[in-house]
């Protein structure tokens, strides 16, 4: 037992970064005894406890565009990973530094400042492949191996280090980590280095064969790099950069890569830049981004999108139609543009017209999340609880939806319809889909005794509470082996 903690712990100090956001940084293909270390099942177990804390400590941003644009080109990344087929959850965290991480079971994290600091879709797609890479490859399964020679006193230093930075900064538990990691763990040095190679070089093929410039990761990795050549201030140095070093050999390396495969045709990355400024109004105030927008009007519709965004933040509303009119008369079908213009209506509480516009654009792009939770949102400001329970409902219970939040909106429109039963069953399952299995738990004791009671319900009730204790006690052991 004692030597399967020590795993555990280890894998949260590869996984779980210093600020909770520079995980598994290191992880190639290492063949079938990474695999008898620990399962893909173990790995998503320990990946579903870790993210209970990333929900609570870090901005992750829940905007309903900003995450179905992530998950939408991580799920088709992967599609051409070695886990295709494999769960794996995107997420955006609203924090200016540069950074991306990896954490077991496929929880893979942008920071909103390493998004900006992208200049193409194909420099965003090379980051999330080299993180992919770090899990398909499975890294962490194999550092469980390495975890057998280090020492206890050292994981507890290691720990303790965790616990300052998560109290302090990263830059002083990343100094306090490689002072209790210098000159006796070099093994880990060289562990690091091989696999932040190999995630590049299965990268890089994820990448040309999602039909991406393969390009795009060498050059990002490349210019953050060439931009802190000269910096020997280890505090300013980007956390991407203290997480995944780059040397001219590993860039060579990459280069090489990448030039085995043909160059791609240009792919249109519209979506990509104006979830870009979605990103950079939500991260910004509107007073800062306003003057930016207004000298790069011409020709930028990307530029355009987010000057309507902050002057809808700023309610000024009728500015804000002006710019998204101008918009839609190039663009009609755009699904942001459409929706912009919903909310800004909604806003002005012209809600029959925003309705039109929202309705009308599910229907076109009928599988579309973000335009689902926005729509039945929209419902819910227009005190229409019963439309958003019916358009939810239809379609929840066609297929589980990616975006946990949609059952979050349901359970407020029955509470809206006084049906408080299933108000708390989809509560249940919002918290359920967000691995909060105790607060499900709490949600569905309630609902078996609130009215209306019958014997079936109750004992799918039953059943799903028996499912979810399963899963709380597993849960629970992984939170022993943190500490937490």
């Amino acid at each position: 037992m004692k030597k399967r903690k020590l795993k555990f712990l280890l894998v949260i100090l590869l996984g779980f970064s210093l600020n909770l956001a520079a995980a598994p940084q290191n992880l190639p293909d290492m063949g079938s005894s990474a695999s008898r270390s620990l399962n893909k099942a173990e790995e998503r177990e320990l990946g579903e406890a870790i993210m209970q804390d990333v929900y609570r400590r870090l901005p992750v941003i829940y905007d309903p565009y900003i995450q179905y644009y992530i998950q939408q080109l991580g799920d088709w990344l992967v599609s051409f990973s070695p886990d295709r087929g494999e769960p794996y959850t995107f997420f955006v965290v609203g924090d200016s530094t540069i950074n991306a991480f990896a954490l077991p079971g496929g929880f893979i994290g942008i920071n909103s400042g390493l998004f900006m600091h992208t200049q193409t879709e194909s420099e965003l797609a090379g980051v999330m492949a080299h993180e992919i890479a770090h899990v398909s490859q499975r890294h962490i399964a194999r550092m469980f191996e390495k975890a057998e020679q280090m020492s206890l006193p050292t994981l507890a230093a290691i720990l303790g280090s965790i616990a300052v930075a998560a109290a302090a900064s990263p830059a002083v538990g990343g100094g306090l980590l490689a002072g209790t990691l210098a000159g006796s763990q070099q093994m880990y040095i060289d562990f690091t280095r091989h696999n932040e190679e190999e995630a590049d070089r299965a990268g890089i093929d994820i990448l040309a064969q999602a039909e991406y410039d393969p390009n795009g990761m060498p050059a990002f990795f490349g210019r953050m790099g060439q931009a802190n050549r000269y910096n020997d201030d280890p505090s300013s140095i980007p956390e991407f950069l203290r997480t995944h070093p780059v040397t001219s050999k590993r860039m060579a390396d990459a280069q090489n890569r990448a030039n085995r495969y043909p160059k791609p045709n240009l792919r249109d990355d519209l979506g990509y830049r104006l979830i870009k400024e979605r990103i950079r109004v939500q991260t910004s105030t509107p007073s800062q981004v306003i003057a930016l927008y207004k000298s790069r009007l011409d020709g930028n519709p990307a530029f355009r999108y987010g000057y309507a965004l902050a002057l809808t933040q700023e309610r000024s509303y009728n500015d804000a139609l002006r710019q998204l009119d101008i918009l839609l008369k190039a663009s009609s079908d755009n699904v942001l543009f459409r929706m912009a213009k919903a909310d800004v209506l909604i806003k002005k509480k012209q809600y029959d017209e925003a309705l039109t516009i929202a309705h009308q654009t599910y229907r076109i792009y009928p599988g579309n999340e973000a335009i689902l939770y926005d729509l039945a949102n929209m419902y819910l400001t227009a005190e229409r609880p019963l439309q958003t329970k019916d358009i939810l409902n239809d379609y929840l219970k066609r297929k589980r939806a990616n975006n946990p939040r949609l059952y979050q909106l349901l359970a407020q429109a029955y509470r809206d319809l006084d049906q408080q039963k299933p108000a708390m069953l989809a509560q249940a399952d919002y918290y359920t889909e967000m691995g909060n299995y105790k607060s499900a738990i709490q949600q569905l004791n309630r609902a078996r005794i609130t009215e209306p009671v019958n014997e079936y319900q109750t004992a799918m009730i039953d059943a799903k509470v028996d499912a979810l204790e399963y899963e709380l006690a597993q849960q629970e052991k992984m939170r022993g082996f943190l500490g937490r």
